[in-house]
């Protein structure tokens, strides 16, 4: 009777305890909602206030729908504040939850701020393809905020594709939802944007009708640091136009705006007026304000060693321009070695935040998981403890009645088991042995077999080798071949003395494509099998790219230009070979075929 009452109250005792749990982690999650909630309501119009209630927030404790809001939040509000987005840990999180909800307009704008984190570390496959499954999740929205962003964005990884088009669809669905949210910054950058396409592709009117009317409205809403952005791409496309008054004009009016007293400007007009007037030929003028460009990295010293080489050689000083022009080479170098050094060091920062979040993120799942064992461990002692209490006393009785009866058939089933477990020993012993001499013969048959095929195979692959070397050696021994390598090794100048000397006959060509065919297991005979379009002028360039000769040097021996080479190989790779242009080199394919 004691038992069942120390029962009873264990058991209220651990209800109380569960039930006050259970009020403080729902209460916990009410406020984490309101303040993840009031973050949101203050996102655009207050980003960094959004980003303090955020920060008090804070990660910790949080799962399910508020963790994956807060990371969507967080990732929003560091992007809305001009900050470093690369940590892509927090916005992974939202989009693994929204995902598999119903809400697309979070869906959609998570895979948004994943993209543009991909983006940011310069992986720009997989940014486009987020951006893409955000437009297909923000399908039916009317966030035109949204859709501006992401076509805005579509259009920036697509600009500089040849054809245009797609890069211009999609800014132009971006400048229709950039109007349908009346932002006119939004309307600046989606024109500026076309600008850009348009330069890139050489449709300088187009461009400067776009950055035209980016000006206009950049000025009905006030906009004075976009009016110095437009006046200097203006001043880009009139001097890709050879408009350097026009040019000039522009450049004159930038410095007028009330945005150009920043400091951040001047090395960029500065920049353009040493572009400018190198341009124009005035390499005096040019030279001025290279004497006051202060440059701050490595990219900066590039940028002035190519335009003092460019005023050198306006000059006719050669020597000094190909001085500099060495240093500009050495410079670029250094930008490229220091690019790397930022991705592998931002690589590892990234690497050591994941590793950091991922450790605090076990640590949590393992302190919940030990929580909860304990409660289910106390849980059951008490209600094994109440059974047991109750049931004691009836099962000592009964053990008590029954301890004979089973005592006497527990030793005739004892010696049962005896007289079959010897049976079943002596059974499975001799089962040991053969299958034991079976094993041992088969490892001898199999060990037999291997030791023949490696035998086989060792005599196979000497006589291949033997044959591949003597084909090589074949080759190189024909007269074409030798006179390609000859060529090789000359200097740029014996080879333009020389070149009548080292220009292919068709009898040349023939022997050339007839002796590729032999020593390279027909692989002329396969190629144009696969593609009879071929013809045999188009036999011997390919034979030509494939044993390695240079572009300088395969003009130099067919008698055709650069261009003329160029238009050549185009038309193989596209035409004949139907590939297409970013698939992969016309080289590639044909070291690959047949291999």
């Amino acid at each position: 009777m004691v038992g069942k009452k120390f029962s009873y109250c264990l058991l209220i005792l651990l209800s109380l305890l569960l039930g006050a749990g259970s009020w403080k982690y729902f209460h916990r999650r009410t406020q984490v909602m309101e303040a993840l909630l009031q973050a949101d309501s203050l996102m655009w119009t207050q980003p960094d206030s959004a980003m303090t209630i955020l920060q008090s927030v804070g990660s910790k404790k949080l799962k399910g729908e508020s963790q994956a809001l807060y990371g969507l939040l967080m990732t929003q509000a560091r992007s809305c504040c001009h900050l470093s987005i690369e940590n892509d840990s927090l916005i992974r999180h939202a989009v693994n939850y929204y995902s598999t909800r119903p809400d697309s307009l979070r869906k959609s704008w998570a895979l948004y701020y994943w993209g543009k984190s991909l983006r940011e570390q310069k992986e720009k496959k997989k940014a486009l393809v987020r951006f893409q499954q955000a437009v297909l999740a923000a399908t039916g929205t009317h966030d035109f905020r949204l859709l501006y962003r992401l076509y805005s964005q579509l259009g920036s990884l697509l600009l500089y594709e040849f054809p245009p088009d797609e890069a211009l669809d999609k800014l132009d669905k971006a400048l229709h939802y950039a109007q349908s949210a009346a932002d006119p910054q939004a309307v600046v950058c989606c024109k500026g944007l076309q600008a850009q396409c348009y330069g890139a592709n050489s449709h300088f009117e187009k461009a400067e009708r776009c950055l035209q009317e980016a000006l206009q409205t950049a000025k009905k809403a006030g906009l004075e640091e976009e009016l110095v952005m437009l006046y200097f791409e203006l001043a880009d496309i009139s001097r890709d136009k050879q408009d350097y008054r026009k040019a000039l004009h522009y450049i004159r009016k930038a410095e007028e705006c009330q945005a150009f007293a920043s400091a951040k400007y001047k090395d960029d007009l500065m920049l353009q007026k040493i572009f400018l007037y190198n341009d124009m030929q005035m390499p005096d003028s040019a030279q001025k304000y290279l004497d006051g460009f202060q440059p701050s990295n490595y990219a900066g010293y590039a940028v002035l060693n190519y335009e003092l080489s460019r005023i050198e050689r306006s000059r006719g000083n050669f020597q000094k321009a190909l001085d500099y022009h060495e240093q500009y080479a050495a410079f670029n170098d250094s930008v490229y070695e220091e690019d790397m050094m930022n991705n592998f060091l931002g690589l590892q920062k990234k690497f050591d935040q994941s590793q950091v979040l991922y450790e605090n993120e076990r640590l949590r799942a393992d302190s919940l998981y030990h929580r909860s064992i304990f409660l289910c461990i106390v849980l059951l002692v008490t209600l094994v403890l109440g059974y047991l209490l109750y049931a004691s006393f009836k099962r000592r009785k009964q053990a008590e009645l029954m301890l004979s009866t089973k005592e006497t058939v527990l030793s005739k089933v004892l010696l049962q088991m005896q007289l079959k477990s010897e049976e079943l020993a002596a059974h499975i012993r001799n089962e040991e042995l053969l299958r034991h001499s079976i094993s041992e013969r088969e490892a001898e048959i199999k060990e037999s077999l291997q030791c023949l095929e490696k035998e086989r195979l060792k005599q196979f692959e000497d006589a291949k080798e033997r044959e591949h070397l003597l084909r090589v050696q074949i080759f190189k021994m024909n007269a074409v071949v030798q006179k390609l390598n000859a060529l090789k090794n000359l200097s740029p100048a014996q080879k333009v003395r020389h070149k009548n000397s080292y220009v292919l006959s068709e009898e040349e060509g023939h022997m050339l494509i007839e002796a590729m065919d032999n020593c390279f297991d027909g692989y002329v005979r396969k190629l144009h099998s696969a593609y009879p379009v071929l013809t045999a002028d188009d036999m011997l360039l390919i034979c030509l790219l494939y044993i390695g000769v240079n572009n300088v040097d395969i003009s130099l021996v067919l008698s055709i230009t650069d261009s003329a080479l160029k238009k050549r190989k185009y038309r193989i790779k596209k035409e004949k070979l139907n590939l297409s242009s970013s698939e992969q080199s016309l080289e590639d394919f044909l070291l690959h075929f047949a291999s």
